[in-house]
């Protein structure tokens, strides 16, 4: 079977770097798993952040003044 030169380059990174490797979908290099482990958490940790930042903008949005005959203008 034909192995692409990604699958020789993770080969390789293997033998280094022990049988814990994934592909970046992004970039295609090889990636430690714990450190993709760690980047989700992170980014899991930004999306919370993020729904918990929109909702905030959203109560302030329904309390501002004129909000609900939309004559309020900044």
């Amino acid at each position: 079977m034909f192995k692409g030169c990604g699958e020789i380059q993770v080969d390789r990174w293997r033998k280094v770097h022990g049988p814990h490797v994934i592909l970046c979908t992004a970039c295609q290099q090889p990636q430690l798993e714990d450190e993709v482990r760690h980047l989700r958490r992170r980014l899991a940790r930004c999306e919370e952040d993020l729904t918990q930042l929109r909702r905030r903008i959203n109560q302030l949005e329904r309390h501002r003044p004129g909000h609900k005959d939309g004559t309020y203008r900044e």
